[in-house]
């Protein structure tokens, strides 16, 4: 009897001390007085939104050349004295960005919506002529070597660069003195490629954030092909193109791509863009499933035309023929026209315009660059 007696009091003095745990933490450990610290987790996509700041103007020297903002307008850099100059918008900081011994920087680019920019070092010696991509990271401080190119002739210049944050893909086109293209397909999961192009002389290429696909332009017909890769087998890998082709446009340039996986076409008349054609392309029906196009054989392959009727495509005719040069796609699906001899950007979906004062110096994401004497700024495009 004493001992249940025994074991019935430390029963009742433990949930006593329960009881009391209990009521510290409801009452005083989350008492809504009580200062908790959270942190919200975030997956990173590479289309972060830009933070509000105020309008970019940045002084330069009158020497600079090949003037750039980054995409976050975190960041501004040119080319001066065969150097490249790094600095934050609000020129607090300057970065030392060393070239290599002997390195001419024939190329740069910043990467979209990183503290992080792609440069192009040309380098020769007595083991032939090399271009080496680097990759800057501008937090870090931290230079790093990616890919690198063997080229035949030392005049050989890299055109462009498209990246593709999300797929992990690279694209360098190369032109060489004979106005020859090469495009490199560098992937950081599977290898390097020298890409087949039905076309040797290209004009303008555009690829997909989300897609394994290239899109470029035959510079002499104006014809536009979408291209990706497929194994032959397990270590050599080919690749597959495919002419798009609209009813009612002889010829087509490419304008460009946005995050949504909308293609951008323009109807070439006379040497100018006349009507725009945009449409969804991504897990394309007619090419693959889910544009990995992995095929078991060459016998696969198929380079047969993409034809589609102008209804699949949604368009607009433009407000006034313009060069392709003058026009720009945003990544939020915006096309813009520069008319130069009016200095205005006409929005061509909606028809808002706005004016700008200077030298233009280039289209970015958000607005155009624009020189006047030793100052550069963005003008929005709204």
């Amino acid at each position: 009897m004493k001992a249940v007696k025994t074991l019935v009091i430390w029963i009742g003095i433990s949930l006593a001390i329960q009881l009391l745990g209990f009521y510290y933490v409801d009452r005083i450990y989350l008492n809504s007085e009580t200062n908790l610290k959270t942190t919200k987790i975030e997956e990173l996509d590479g289309t972060e939104k830009k933070e509000k700041q105020g309008p970019v103007k940045v002084k330069v020297p009158k020497t600079a050349e090949d003037i750039s903002i980054s995409s976050n307008l975190k960041y501004i850099s040119y080319l001066e004295n065969e150097k490249l100059v790094l600095k934050t918008i609000d020129e607090k900081s300057n970065f030392s960005y060393e070239k290599e011994d002997g390195a001419e920087i024939i190329y740069y680019k910043w990467v979209p919506s990183r503290d992080r920019i792609i440069t192009a070092e040309k380098i020769s010696g007595y083991q032939g002529n090399k271009i080496v991509l680097f990759s800057y990271d501008l937090k870090k401080d931290e230079k790093s070597e990616i890919y690198k190119i063997d080229i035949y002739d030392e005049n050989t210049k890299v055109d462009n660069i498209e990246m593709s944050v999300l797929t992990g893909l690279t694209y360098v086109k190369l032109v060489d003195p004979s106005n020859v293209s090469y495009i490199y397909r560098f992937d950081r999961m599977r290898g390097n490629l020298l890409m087949d192009t039905v076309p040797k002389h290209i004009s303008n290429v555009a690829t997909l954030e989300k897609e394994a696909v290239l899109y470029y332009e035959g510079e002499v017909y104006n014809a536009v092909y979408e291209s990706t890769v497929y194994n032959i087998d397990k270590t050599n890998k080919g690749t597959r193109n495919h002419q798009i082709i609209i009813d009612g446009a002889e010829r087509l340039s490419l304008l460009g791509t946005d995050s949504e996986s909308n293609l951008y076409l323009g109807k070439v008349e006379n040497n100018l863009i006349t009507k725009i054609y945009y449409k969804s392309v991504e897990c394309n029906k007619e090419t693959n499933e889910n544009s990995n196009y992995q095929y078991e054989n060459k016998e696969d392959e198929s380079d047969s035309g993409i034809s589609y009727n102008s209804e699949d495509f949604k368009s607009v005719n433009m407000n006034k023929p313009a060069k392709r040069e003058n026009i720009h796609v945003t990544k939020e699906g915006q096309v813009y026209v520069h008319d130069i001899q009016n200095k205005t950007i006409t929005d061509e979906m909606n028809g808002k315009e706005v004016s700008y004062e200077g030298e233009f110096l280039g289209f970015e994401e958000s607005g155009i660059l624009v020189k006047q004497g030793d100052i550069v700024t963005i003008v929005d495009y709204e």
